[in-house]
């Protein structure tokens, strides 16, 4: 019996040491996307990666289509991104698998010092364990809508 829970202690705290090393990755992938640092997604994603995430949210510019650029042509030019995620749950659902969930606010400016998006997302990562470490094997992005105002009914 003794065994038993010696071994369930083991399992529980390699769950909470993996957990945090995933938060410690995402605070660290956000501070770097926030000081312009390109490095920011080396050693986050994993090779076969599926993502949803919308344009809006990659820190450039939407319109129009042609000042499109890439995030380190963006922060070269002036462009600043502030991403702050808060994480709501990060879980270890299998010993390979961190399920990480939340909400996060974004500001993109462009280059030209125009506010290109600001407002509020929901996010859900799934890590996997590789043999480089803990990797975002799926990312899935969305807009927190805000809430309209009503309009009563008529009669």
């Amino acid at each position: 019996m003794l065994e038993l829970l010696a071994g369930l202690a083991l399992v529980l705290t390699t769950a909470a040491d993996d957990e945090a090393v995933v938060r410690k990755m995402i605070e660290t992938k956000y501070a770097k996307e926030n000081a312009c640092d390109a490095t920011y997604a080396e050693n986050y994603v994993a090779d076969d990666a599926t993502e949803y995430l919308p344009n809006y949210l990659r820190a450039m510019p939407k319109e129009p289509q042609s000042e499109i650029m890439d995030f380190e042509e963006f922060c070269a030019a002036g462009g600043k991104s502030l991403n702050e995620p808060d994480i709501q749950m990060i879980e270890r659902i299998a010993d390979d698998v961190i399920l990480v969930t939340g909400i996060g606010s974004i500001e993109v400016t462009r280059p030209d010092g125009t506010l290109d998006y600001d407002g509020e997302y929901s996010f859900t990562n799934i890590f996997v364990k590789t043999g480089d470490g803990w990797r975002v094997r799926h990312l899935h992005v969305a807009p927190i809508i805000p809430e309209l105002p009503t309009v009563p009914a008529r009669d």
